[in-house]
């Protein structure tokens, strides 16, 4: 069975990574101009989020597309740790 991954060109995987690293700028562009406080850490923290998720995808580019196992794991895995933080402290902020 072949991955779906692999069958990706250069350009789709430029999109997959970077997609996400702009949408983080626009809100953290949004949230210095901000007044209200929580609403700004608000938005910080959705772009930490944003940018985890960029992170994961560069890391499943090094794993899939380049081969490099050991360094795009490591990248997943630090991606992943910083999601899950910032998914905990989006939930505590928003008192879900």
């Amino acid at each position: 069975m072949r991955n779906p991954l692999t069958d990706l060109s250069p350009m789709r995987w430029r999109l997959l990574a970077f997609v996400p690293m702009a949408a983080a700028l626009v809100l953290l562009v949004m949230g210095s101009t901000e007044t209200d406080m929580h609403r700004r850490s608000e938005l910080f923290i959705l772009a930490n989020v944003s940018v985890s998720v960029g992170i994961i995808a560069q890391g499943a580019y090094l794993v899939v597309a380049k081969k490099r196992t050991w360094p795009g794991l490591s990248v997943v895995i630090a991606g992943a740790v910083v999601l899950g933080f910032g998914l905990y402290v989006l939930l505590r902020t928003l008192k879900v």
